[in-house]
């Protein structure tokens, strides 16, 4: 997965897929302002569902 700037077309972040195991969803980066600057944390975490309804339980804990 990379993050690139549109307007440079330059990378921002890349974070390589290698999460293996019996799982459904990934949720790959939290992406967030601090301090007036876009910032990026990879995350990587594996969860189970079939719709976003399925992982807002797992997403809300990195709001």
């Amino acid at each position: 997965m990379r993050f690139v700037d549109q307007n440079s077309n330059q990378q921002i972040a890349h974070y390589n897929l290698s999460a293996k195991g019996n799982y459904t969803a990934l949720i790959i980066a939290k992406v967030y302002r601090h301090d007036g600057t876009w910032k990026m944390s990879a995350l990587g975490e594996t969860c189970n569902g079939r719709t976003l309804h399925d992982i807002v339980p797992h997403v809300v804990n990195y709001l």
